[in-house]
């Protein structure tokens, strides 16, 4: 059996501990992103190395999508924060009276000395 063969049946072949063989089919978009990717690298990668490259790309997506989905990390849902009751409804003067309500003040006056 040929390693082509083999390559068509598993897509990914063990070829040391740590180390695999991964192939796939890619467009040209996908070549030109990573032969982009590549040439933006060269600082940091003088060769090239593809597998590099992807993993670093992989790296960037996948904690991208963990931020969006925390879910993810832990295997279960975030915390819900606490919902805070809205405050009740008070009417804007409840329980005082405008200053410029003279005769309520006034009732209030004679309410309270009537009352003693």
């Amino acid at each position: 059996m040929t390693l082509v063969e083999i390559s068509k049946r598993q897509p990914v072949v063990v070829l040391a501990p740590g180390r695999y063989e991964i192939r796939f089919t890619a467009s040209a978009a996908t070549r030109e992103k990573l032969r982009a990717a590549q040439e933006l690298l060269r600082h940091a990668l003088p060769d090239g190395d593809t597998a590099e490259v992807i993993d670093r790309a992989l790296t960037v997506l996948l904690d991208s999508l963990l931020k969006r989905r925390p879910r993810l990390q832990t295997g279960r849902e975030p915390p819900v924060p606490p919902v805070q009751a809205p405050e009740p409804f008070r009417p804007r003067y409840a329980g005082r009276r405008r200053s410029s309500d003279a005769r309520a003040r006034q009732a209030d006056v004679l309410l309270n000395s009537w009352s003693q």
